[in-house]
């Protein structure tokens, strides 16, 4: 499926399966390629999109960037989906579902996991990551945001390590500006324009402590939203445990019929 969005750039989602509609919103360093696992256990039953955020993937991008923009990408393609929809937003792919479903009457429902709704990273910290993307480094800058921002486990850093130059070239930019996004706006108030949506939280019982502080936050700024936890993931089970990703948003999908 592919949509052009407000400013005119194309964006594009995969399709897997049929059934009641879910559309994906990846964080900050996947694409559409991450929620294959995930999609692939949901397809029997459900019609998944999984969505290039632009700058990724199949979608265009554009010079200038904003979060407001992602936001309307999301809208464009949930509408082009023409009917009820469940969102899911993970990580800042969440900060986009969170702005989205406040505007748009036909989100059925949001499935969050994990959004940067806060996270205390010195003013030095960014600017030494940004500084090393404008040097050219982009291996540099985003080792050092995965490191300081996302808080990666060491065994995943290492993997991350083992990547080739090319990943990290085609993901550098867009992480750069989009951690710069995430810093520009509390979502509390998004969250809270909600109300009357089933909302799921999902969070990784090995995750940061910012991330499980992130998850109280939400569920007290929305009373009746559900906490999922999964048991030995962190921040990227999408790509470790789809299966568990899946189970999740499959009780969520029973819960909010």
């Amino acid at each position: 499926m592919q949509v052009t969005s407000s400013d005119g750039t194309p964006i594009h989602a995969d399709e897997f399966g049929e059934g009641p509609a879910i559309l994906f919103v990846p964080g900050t360093t996947l694409d559409a390629s991450a929620v294959v696992g995930v999609a692939s256990h949901l397809a029997p039953r459900f019609h998944c999109f999984a969505m290039d955020r632009r700058g990724r993937g199949k979608s265009g991008d554009a010079v200038v960037h904003s979060l407001d923009q992602e936001v309307d990408d999301v809208l464009t393609l949930a509408r082009a989906i023409g009917r009820s929809v469940t969102l899911f937003g993970h990580s800042y792919g969440g900060l986009c579902v969170l702005k989205a479903a406040a505007r748009c009457p036909e989100v059925a429902g949001l499935i969050l996991y994990e959004p940067p709704i806060d996270n205390p990273i010195p003013d030095e910290t960014r600017a030494t990551i940004r500084g090393a993307l404008d040097e050219g480094d982009g291996r540099r800058a985003m080792l050092l945001f995965l490191e300081k921002v996302v808080q990666l486990r060491p065994v995943e850093l290492t993997f991350v390590q083992s990547l080739p130059d090319s990943w990290f070239a085609e993901r550098a930019a867009t992480t750069v500006r989009e951690m710069e996004a995430v810093f520009a706006f509390d979502p509390i108030a998004d969250l809270k324009l909600t109300g009357g949506l089933p909302v799921s939280m999902l969070l990784g019982s090995e995750s940061t402590d910012v991330m499980k502080h992130n998850a109280e936050r939400m569920l007290r700024a929305l009373p009746g939203s559900v906490l999922h936890t999964l048991e030995g993931e962190a921040h990227n089970a999408l790509l470790s445990s789809p299966e568990a990703v899946g189970s999740a948003i499959e009780e969520h999908m029973r819960e909010s019929v």
